[in-house]
């Protein structure tokens, strides 16, 4: 596969990077996420110079994000990196990825001791929408459904539509319309009998357990439609193996 996480930053010399998430209190997302760090690690090409990483949440942290960028930068610039390098592992263009970072990194910046580089959403790369394909790929046979958390930031959906209907598939959101309870039955009155839902969430967490629970009461409900609820995206190692362009 293509070198998702590991971001044309290897294009630059020594080069430092914070991989920013949202931030939960549940230790199986906090653990996802330092496993996500170190798979990057790994996966980052040979012949590309080894680089510096970090990680750092926009909510749910000791320290706001601002303060988080600017003492990662600190030990950066100790490591002999001349820049950092920071990519929001968001999927959708909301409120958080559009919004708030740029705002924090905005904070962050005149109190850096080296220049930061925002990279574009996770979401908005061609290679983890690949990573996404992949996913369905290896479900053929069934119904496709994207399940994806939604914002209520105007258009933010347009992107999540757009993938979808690439991936021959319908999506839902668990905090905005179209409901997943709606598509179950929508598509139990067409007639489908199996169907893949795809959570459109890097990591495991209350989310995730939530929308486990309602698939299931979801199956009780259509016990004529078979629901196979896939992990989050970053549960496997695909992820890291594939490369955002800047």
């Amino acid at each position: 596969m293509a070198p998702a996480t590991a971001p044309a930053i290897a294009r630059h010399t020594h080069p430092a990077i914070l991989l920013v998430a949202h931030g939960s209190r549940s230790p199986l997302a906090q653990a996802a996420l330092a496993q996500l760090a170190a798979q990057v690690q790994q996966q980052w090409p040979q012949n590309a110079p080894e680089p510096w990483l970090a990680t750092a949440c926009l909510e749910l942290a000791p320290q706001p994000l601002h303060e988080q960028i600017r003492a990662i930068a600190t030990r950066a610039q100790q490591a002999g990196r001349s820049h950092l390098t920071i990519l929001p592992l968001f999927l959708q263009p909301g409120v958080h990825a559009c919004e708030d970072i740029p705002a924090e990194i905005a904070i962050a910046q005149p109190l850096a001791p080296l220049p930061l580089k925002l990279l574009p959403y996770l979401g908005s790369h061609s290679a983890f929408r690949a990573c996404v394909a992949d996913r369905f790929g290896n479900t053929p046979g069934t119904a496709r459904l994207l399940l994806a958390h939604g914002s209520r930031r105007p258009g933010s959906d347009r992107p999540l539509a757009t993938l979808a209907a690439q991936l021959a598939a319908r999506f839902a959101c668990w905090s905005v319309p179209p409901s997943l309870a709606t598509q179950v039955a929508a598509g139990d009155q067409q007639g489908e009998r199996a169907l893949t839902i795809q959570p459109y969430f890097l990591f495991p967490g209350r989310l995730t357990a939530d929308i486990a629970a309602e698939v299931a009461r979801l199956q009780t409900q259509y016990p004529d439609i078979h629901l196979q609820l896939q992990p989050p995206l970053a549960t496997g190692n695909e992820l890291a193996g594939r490369s955002p362009r800047s």
